[in-house]
């Protein structure tokens, strides 16, 4: 299916991969996916309330850093509406997108549009039984079939999605299982450097503000540098007045310690130094570690093919396509090497 919109001088191509009707957990999102993205996109908008009042009268705590609305539309389907920075809209597109691609159904049907004058991403509601926010995720994981925990962890590394939290993710109990969606993915649009099994770098500077350090062309993953007891004026002293004083509390204090390396010009920093890291597992499917595989930079093109002239500089270019295909690399070598070992143990035993 080909859907084209009409965005600040740009004719917006939206690509989807035609694929059977997918089922995830009790959830079936046919008959036709297309369908309801585009109803998610251009049905008659009926009702219209904030996000926060929904959840609230489920009884269930609410949590988000940006404008949310509960849509529901003519013919009864029911959206999430998300009023984010551009790149971050298209980064829930695509992050769709590329979970259809891979077969994969737990991001929900998500597609693009405007509101009252507001460019948003619209994503089909999935109403579910649990409070996921509290100390219980954690004992919910477990209760996740093996096959779709490793797949979404697996997912979320690959496609950048560095905060996989509570607060961005929804479960759904039936009896012992538990199904889990991912439903706020905006954060892959942001640049990391990210070693599988390990927290990733994140990229905080946008332009470039530091001088050039020796030749690397790899990134040194090793030569960080630390300060643990954070405060905006120390930061201050070491970075001057590149940023604000603004900047320095309200940016970049969300990240303590404060672990950073500076690598082309720019300022990379180390989220949640000191927490487990959520995107990481040691067992993996052997049909999408092959799926994995066969995923191509043809195949990321057309996921992200429609938002290249809208964002490049900000969001798509080839060194992002290029670091998806660097972390899908890093865990078919990490599963490769996992399968050796099990077969020189068989060999030692046997």
């Amino acid at each position: 299916m080909r859907v084209h919109v009409r965005l600040k001088g740009w004719w917006v191509v939206a690509l989807v991969c035609v694929v059977p009707c997918l089922s995830y957990g009790n959830y079936v999102y046919g008959p036709d996916e297309d369908d309801i993205c585009y109803a998610l996109g251009h049905d008659q908008i009926v009702d219209m309330r904030p996000m926060s009042e929904i959840v609230h009268q489920d009884g269930k705590h609410y949590s988000a850093s940006h404008p949310v609305f509960l849509i529901t539309l003519k013919s009864g389907i029911k959206g999430v509406y998300k009023i984010q920075r551009e790149c971050e809209i298209f980064a829930e597109v695509a992050a769709y997108r590329a979970s259809r691609m891979l077969h994969f159904s737990f991001v929900p049907p998500t597609t693009i549009r405007v509101i009252n004058g507001k460019l948003g991403s619209v994503q089909m509601y999935v109403k579910t039984n649990i409070e996921v926010l509290g100390s219980q995720f954690e004992h919910l994981l477990a209760l996740v079939p093996a096959d779709d925990l490793a797949n979404i962890k697996i997912f979320l590394y690959v496609f950048g999605q560095h905060d996989a939290v509570a607060h961005n993710m929804l479960m759904n109990k039936e009896q012992d299982k538990v199904t889990l969606f991912a439903i706020d993915n905006g954060c892959i649009a942001i640049k990391k450097f990210w070693q599988y099994g390990k927290n990733p770098f994140i990229h905080v500077s946008t332009v470039y503000l530091f001088p050039k350090v020796g030749e690397e062309k790899n990134f040194p993953y090793s030569h960080f540098k630390t300060m643990p007891n954070y405060h905006p004026d120390e930061l201050k002293k070491v970075f001057g007045s590149i940023f604000s004083l603004a900047y320095y509390k309200n940016k970049l204090s969300k990240y303590k310690p404060f672990r950073y390396i500076i690598f082309n010009h720019q300022l990379w920093v180390q989220k949640k130094v000191d927490e487990p890291v959520f995107c990481f597992i040691t067992y993996c499917p052997a049909d999408t570690l092959e799926r994995l595989k066969a995923l191509t930079k043809l195949d990321l093109v057309q996921i992200f093919s429609s938002f290249r002239k809208v964002i490049a500089d900000e969001f798509v270019d080839d060194d992002f396509l290029n670091a998806i295909l660097d972390r899908r690399d890093q865990v078919v070598a990490y599963f490769d090497h996992v399968k050796r070992d099990l077969v020189r143990e068989e060999m030692r035993c046997g």
